[in-house]
């Protein structure tokens, strides 16, 4: 499993062959802003940082935010 962010706002999961298995963003529950950094969790959860400021936990198969964690004055560029 390969998971990617961008600046069009979204989250991707890719197989290995390079089929997009899921999508998260470019709608109301995705993250609002430039997805900088990702970092995959426990199966089917993902974190995302973004350049407003804040990490989001999101369920990668359904798009629901989990969680967001507040506190960067800048914008986040890495996970780990």
């Amino acid at each position: 499993m390969i998971i990617s962010g961008s600046e069009d706002k979204t989250v991707k999961v890719w197989s290995k062959t390079g089929k997009c298995l899921h999508t998260v963003g470019s709608n109301i529950t995705g993250p609002l802003d430039y997805v900088r950094a990702v970092l995959g969790i426990s199966g089917n959860r993902v974190i995302c940082a973004t350049r407003d400021f804040e990490l989001a936990c999101y369920d990668i198969k359904s798009g629901e935010l989990l969680f967001l964690l507040k506190g960067h004055i800048l914008p986040v560029w890495s996970l780990v």
